[in-house]
C-alpha cells in the first residue's frame, strides 16, 4: 500500500529514476511518455505531464495518460511498440502507477485484489529485446462485480 501522502505519479517517478539510474538512460533521449493509471493526482492536469517535468524529459515529448486497470501495461506495450514501429518514437517510456487502496474502504475484503504499486519500462528502437504480435479482447460482462 502506498504511504498516506504518496500518489501514484510519485510511485512512477520513482520506478522511472530507478530504470534511467539501472539502464544509465539518458532522461533527454526519451521523445514519448505513456502513462496507464486510474488513480491520477489531478483531474487536470495530465499525470504524464507533470511526469515529463519532474523527470527533466525535454518539452518536445509526447506524453498522455490512459485509464485501465490489469490489461493496462501490455495495452501500453502494444502503443509503445506501435509507436516505435511506425517511427513516431524511438523510446518510450511506459509508466503504470495506481493508489487504488486510497478509494477502498479499509474493511472491503477486495483489497488484497487491489494492490498499490508502479512500473518503468523503456521501450525503444534500440534494445536487446523485441515485442511480438498482441492479441487483443475484451469482457466488460463483469462490470457489476468491480463496482
Amino acid at each position: 500500500m502506498a504511504k498516506e501522502n504518496q500518489t501514484a505519479t510519485d510511485m512512477a517517478y520513482e520506478a522511472a529514476c530507478k530504470l534511467f539510474e539501472e539502464w544509465n538512460i539518458d532522461c533527454k533521449s526519451i521523445d514519448f511518455i505513456i502513462f496507464s493509471t486510474q488513480s491520477p493526482d489531478y483531474f487536470l492536469p495530465a499525470s504524464s505531464c507533470v511526469l515529463q517535468h519532474r523527470l527533466g524529459i525535454l518539452i518536445t515529448a509526447g506524453a498522455f495518460d490512459y485509464d485501465l486497470g490489469c490489461s493496462g501495461y501490455a495495452y501500453g506495450l502494444a502503443m509503445a511498440k506501435s509507436f516505435v514501429d511506425s517511427g513516431l518514437a524511438h523510446n518510450v517510456l511506459l509508466l503504470t502507477g495506481d493508489t487504488i487502496s486510497k478509494y477502498l474502504h479499509p474493511e472491503d475484503k477486495n483489497r488484497i485484489l487491489f494492490g498499490d504499486g508502479a512500473t518503468a519500462t523503456l521501450v525503444s528502437d534500440n534494445g536487446f529485446a523485441e515485442i511480438g504480435e498482441t492479441i487483443y479482447g475484451t469482457d466488460g460482462s463483469g462490470v457489476e462485480a468491480i463496482i
